[in-house]
C-alpha cells in the first residue's frame, strides 16, 4: 500500500482507473454510439445492423482515444501529483494549527516555514509544467515529503518533552538536566533539516538552470548527492527519535 506521506512511486492502480472512467464517460466515446442508434432507427435499419455498425464505430472511436491515451496520462499523472502535494500541505497545516492551539507558538511557525520550503522545492521540480519527472528527481521529492513529516515528529516528541518538563518537581534535577538535553538535541536536528532544505533548494535553483546561466565558481551538484544529504539527515533524525523513545 503506497505511504501516504510520500508522492511518488504514483499508484498504477489509481491512473488506470481513472483512464477508464475517463474512457466511458468521454463525449467521443457516447456521443457516435447515440448518432448511430438515432440515425439507425430513422432509416430503420435491423437491430443487428445498428449493433454492428455501433461495434464499428466504438473500434475507430478506440483508435483515436487511443491516440489521444499519452497525453491524457500525462494529465492524470499532474492532478494525482498536484492532489497528493495539497493532501500532504493539509495534514501538515493541520499539525501546525495544533501545535498553536497547544501554545506551542514556536513549532508551530517553524513548521510552517517547513512546509513553505516544501512547497518551493515542488515548484522547482515542476517548473516546466510536464507531470514527467526522473528517477533521481522522484526521489528527492519523496526525500523532502518524508523529512518535513520527520520534522513535525521531532516537533511533537519535544513537546512531550516540554510537558514531562513542566511537571517535574524541583528535587529531579538529574531528570531535568536530562529531558533539557533531550529537547536540545531534537530541536537542533530540526535546526539541520531546515538548513538541509534550504541548501536542497539552492541546489535545485542551480541544477534546473541552463549551464549558461550558472554563475562561475558554482559547485557542480546532481541530484544524486542531493538525495545523500536528505538521506543522511532522515536517518540521523530517525534514529534521535527512536533513541529519545528508548531512553525516556
Amino acid at each position: 500500500m503506497p505511504d501516504p506521506r510520500i508522492t511518488f512511486p504514483l499508484p498504477d492502480d489509481v491512473i488506470r482507473r481513472e483512464k477508464l472512467r475517463a474512457l466511458v464517460t468521454s463525449p467521443l466515446i457516447w456521443i457516435p454510439q447515440i448518432i448511430t442508434v438515432l440515425t439507425g432507427l430513422f432509416l430503420k435499419w435491423k437491430w443487428w445492423v445498428i449493433l454492428l455498425v455501433m461495434i464499428g464505430v466504438f473500434f475507430v472511436c478506440a483508435l483515436i482515444w487511443q491516440a489521444r491515451s499519452a497525453r491524457l496520462g500525462k494529465k492524470i499523472t499532474k492532478r494525482i501529483i498536484k492532489q497528493s502535494n495539497e493532501g500532504q500541505d493539509t495534514e501538515l497545516l493541520e499539525r501546525v494549527r495544533q501545535f498553536e492551539k497547544d501554545g506551542m507558538d514556536g513549532y508551530a511557525v517553524t513548521l510552517g516555514k517547513f512546509v513553505q520550503l516544501k512547497q518551493q522545492i515542488e515548484k522547482e521540480l515542476h517548473e516546466d509544467g510536464t507531470a514527467e519527472l526522473s528517477k533521481g528527481a522522484q526521489e528527492v521529492e519523496s526525500m523532502v515529503d518524508i523529512l518535513c513529516y520527520g520534522v513535525a515528529d521531532q516537533f511533537e516528541a519535544a513537546s512531550e518533552v516540554e510537558r514531562r518538563l513542566a511537571t517535574l518537581t524541583s528535587d529531579k534535577s538529574e531528570e531535568r538536566a536530562k529531558l533539557k538535553a533531550a529537547r536540545k538535541e531534537l530541536l537542533g536536528q530540526v535546526i539541520e533539516g531546515y538548513k538541509s532544505l534550504r541548501k536542497t533548494r539552492s541546489q535545485l535553483a542551480y541544477l534546473i538552470k541552463p549551464a549558461s546561466k550558472i554563475k562561475a565558481g558554482v559547485p557542480k551538484v546532481d541530484l544524486n548527492t542531493i538525495i545523500h544529504q536528505l538521506k543522511e539527515k532522515d536517518e540521523i533524525a530517525s534514529n534521535t527519535r527512536s533513541r529519545m523513545k528508548r531512553d525516556l
